[in-house]
């Protein structure tokens, strides 16, 4: 990093590039990332079920109280892309339309089975940034049968 430029630190707002200090040449390339620190702010934490660093979800989707809240995206894995996203949709799309006998037997199977592995059998170091990191092979084969068990056709 050119050393007239500081890192912004996480809560202190947007900065136009083209006010950095520094030569103008430095700037021609503005970067946004959103960082690694999950947060939302405009949910209750005990909503989301969250425990230590991130919300403790089935598949990363659904908090066990099964409260209306359902989470897309809260995922990283390795080649994942957007079809993991889309299977989330699909996931969450095939709850919502299921019948009401398929969406009770559901919730009690979050609720009185164990959730599968979405690690693959990797150990993630346990920093905030990977609490919601999973095996693109074992999450994926987790919602499609997560899917399967509403009733899902494919």
């Amino acid at each position: 990093m050119a050393p007239s430029l500081q890192p912004l630190l996480p809560g202190e707002g947007l900065v136009d590039p083209l006010e950095l200090p520094g030569p103008e040449e430095l700037h021609r390339t503005p970067l946004l990332a959103t960082g690694y620190t999950l947060d939302y702010p405009f949910v209750d934490r005990a909503a989301l079920n969250w425990t230590g660093m991130a919300p403790k979800l089935y598949v990363n989707i659904f908090p066990p109280s099964f409260n209306g809240l359902y989470v897309m995206g809260m995922i990283e894995a390795s080649g994942i892309g957007w079809q993991g996203r889309y299977e989330q949709a699909e996931l969450i799309a095939t709850y919502l339309t299921a019948d009401a006998a398929a969406q009770a037997a559901f919730r009690r199977r979050v609720a009185d089975e164990p959730w599968p592995d979405l690690t693959g059998g990797y150990r993630y170091l346990g920093l905030a940034r990977m609490s919601y990191y999973v095996n693109k092979d074992a999450y994926r084969g987790a919602v499609r049968k997560a899917r399967t068990s509403l009733g899902a056709q494919r």
